[in-house]
């Protein structure tokens, strides 16, 4: 891959890292606003209502998309990453600051970013539409970034980091200070947004010039020119469309596939309803009666393996419906596996701590390779499969992402918090 290759590639990846890593930065700083803010362990819950509420902005830009087709797609990419800088700066300002008992700026804030990353699904992914195939498989690399790197910088800032000491006969959790403070992570958190910022105006305004490299690179659209056909006279007779035999494009017809793009969009709210909404509500649940480096090392290597997994389909393309829904399968069978975990609380697998421990982490693993490489897959199919249509089919490919996290986390929400199902552990039992 040449150095031009590898120069947009990063750009794209950087670009996607900025999908959700707002609201992602902010979950991971759970352990230390919940101890600082008057909301206390309730806090979650009013940050999960207003992450729902903010999904009105893929339902309004859906709207605006259908009805005023003029819209430049990168004019409003940028202003969306811009916002998102905005607010992940505010954060790192104002999150302390409470009004009548709450809140009110950093609820304010959370809004501002999560309806940056609600709308990206239906916004940054079509527009990946006029670049090569592969290049998507970048912007998802970068989507599993939105999520690994605010779990390093947690990591590192020991935002969990507590010892179990004996008081009064029984054992209770004494936290560490962290590292550093959660105005300095909310500034690198902003420092790396306004990166992918720029990231995306380098990939979108910069003449990628064909003389700086001896041969087409991928930063080029995947676009067709219409040429008229002339008479002998001179007049035009018709109009075709023709390929250029230098372009990058794939000059091979699209691959033949056995499922409509209305099953693949169905396969896709499914994997995301696991992805994004049961498993990130249960996990807790089906790791931390184990011990809290078990919660912690199942969420680092899943978000590890998330990136890696979506680079593996621009080596290993699945096309068979079959085998697509055989993967589906085994992904839900893993997912009702950490459920089950989970209902387990405070309880152990087997009445083994290590064996849980092992079970429970390997699980979350494997869902989280299976859920990005599906993922990836599907939104790769749909757009090779649209043809000339390609960004319909990703818009609507972020549409079900987002319908299927929207149901995951709407199922497990009274689930979880209006009975009794799932037992929160101690922390040192």
């Amino acid at each position: 891959m040449s150095n031009l290759k590898v120069a947009c590639f990063t750009l794209v990846v950087l670009f996607g890292s900025s999908s959700w890593m707002g609201t992602n930065s902010v979950w991971m700083q759970l352990p230390l606003l919940t101890s600082s803010l008057p909301e206390g362990w309730s806090l979650p819950s009013y940050l999960a209502m207003v992450v729902q509420i903010a999904c009105i902005g893929p339902l309004v830009y859906g709207l605006l998309h259908k009805c005023c087709c003029s819209l430049s797609s990168a004019a409003l990419i940028l202003a969306a990453l811009l916002m998102a800088v905005s607010c992940q700066s505010g954060l790192a300002v104002f999150w302390s600051y409470t009004a009548g008992g709450y809140s009110v700026l950093l609820y304010a804030f959370m809004f501002g970013l999560a309806l940056v990353n609600a709308t990206s699904n239906v916004l940054f992914m079509p527009f990946m539409s006029q670049y090569h195939p592969s290049l998507l498989h970048a912007y998802f690399v970068g989507m599993g970034l939105s999520s690994l790197v605010p779990s390093l910088l947690s990591l590192g800032q020991g935002t969990s980091n507590f010892e179990c000491v004996a008081n009064n006969g029984t054992m209770q959790p004494v936290f560490q200070p962290p590292r550093f403070s959660v105005s300095v992570y909310l500034w690198l958190i902003a420092a790396w947004t306004a990166l992918a910022t720029a990231a995306f105006v380098v990939l979108q305004y910069r003449e990628w010039s064909d003389e700086q490299q001896g041969e087409k690179h991928e930063c080029d659209s995947c676009t067709e020119e219409a040429t008229p056909l002339k008479d002998g006279r001179g007049n035009e007779v018709r109009t075709t469309s023709v390929e250029d035999p230098s372009s990058h494009c794939p000059s091979s017809s699209p691959p033949s596939y056995h499922a409509s793009p209305f099953m693949l969009l169905l396969l896709t709210a499914v994997v995301n309803a696991q992805m994004n909404g049961v498993i990130p509500s249960v996990h807790s649940f089906a790791a931390l009666p184990y011990s809290q480096s078990v919660y912690h090392l199942g969420l680092t290597l899943s978000n590890i393996v998330s990136p890696i997994a979506s680079f593996l389909p621009m080596f290993v393309g699945v096309r068979s419906l079959a085998i697509l829904s055989g993967l589906t399968a085994l992904s839900t069978v893993t997912t009702a596996f950490i459920v089950y975990l989970g209902l387990l609380s405070p309880g152990y697998l087997a009445e083994s701590q290590t064996a849980g421990g092992v079970f429970s982490v390997l699980s979350v693993v494997v869902a989280a390779g299976l859920h990005s490489f599906l993922r990836t897959t599907f939104a790769s199919s749909l757009r090779e499969s649209g043809g000339g249509r390609s960004e319909h089919w990703l818009f609507w490919c972020g549409v079900f992402i987002q319908i299927g996290s929207f149901l995951g986390s709407a199922v497990m929400f009274p689930l979880i918090n209006y009975t009794s199902l799932f037992q929160s552990a101690p922390m040192c039992q």
